[in-house]
């Protein structure tokens, strides 16, 4: 048994989000005085595992994460938007380790998660003398999918350092305030670890 903790950058999809935030910076710019409102791509994200050696060839895990992302911009003379969803993510896994002598081990895995979705839009809006603002909670879930290769190596004693690499498919409905507004919130995309874990003897 053992416990890790790990963070890595992670690249997300967001197709159908990212259509909706160009047609807020088309509105909310002016020649000269562009909104500059990025598209949602990837953020760092933070996770901890339990895992357990089956065996010396396979190893499973139930692991947390926390998925986030964030755009946000505008101009004085129009108004402003933000954004911020992000995810609770619970993944359960298997990886195999191929056969070798060497202390270093090079695995092979993959796995399925549940995703709740969370966060919030905020937007400013001035129309001549009248300023609007409104904000609006993100909500949702979704069942998600992995593969990744991972790499164990080992320290002192009962540590090791890992490292991983993969794809996640994790794409479901998002609701704001409740109500399902027809777009995806798409956490798909290149996954990447690197951390610490303790693995008892």
């Amino acid at each position: 048994m053992g416990i890790s903790a790990l963070t890595g950058y992670q690249n997300y999809s967001m197709d159908q989000i990212n259509e909706k935030i160009a047609r807020v910076d088309d509105a909310l710019s002016r020649p000269g005085r562009e909104a500059q409102i990025d598209p949602l791509n990837g953020e760092w994200s933070f996770s901890a595992r339990i895992l357990a050696d089956l065996n010396p060839m396979w190893r499973a895990y139930v692991e947390y994460e926390y998925l986030k992302d964030k755009s946000g911009g505008g101009n004085t003379s129009i108004g402003n938007f933000q954004i911020k969803p992000h995810a609770n993510a619970v993944l359960i896994r298997a990886t195999y380790f191929i056969p070798s002598d060497n202390k270093v081990r090079l695995g092979l895995g993959g796995g399925l998660g549940y995703y709740e979705f969370g966060g919030s839009v905020n937007s400013t809006v001035t129309w001549y003398t009248t300023t609007t603002t409104g904000s609006h909670e993100l909500g949702g879930n979704t069942i998600g999918y992995h593969a990744r290769a991972e790499l164990d190596v080992p320290l002192s004693g009962a540590w090791h350092a890992d490292a991983a690499l993969g794809y996640r498919w994790a794409k479901g409905d998002l609701e704001t305030d409740g109500s399902d507004n027809g777009v995806d919130l798409d956490w798909s995309g290149l996954m990447m670890r690197i951390g610490f874990s303790f693995i008892g003897q």
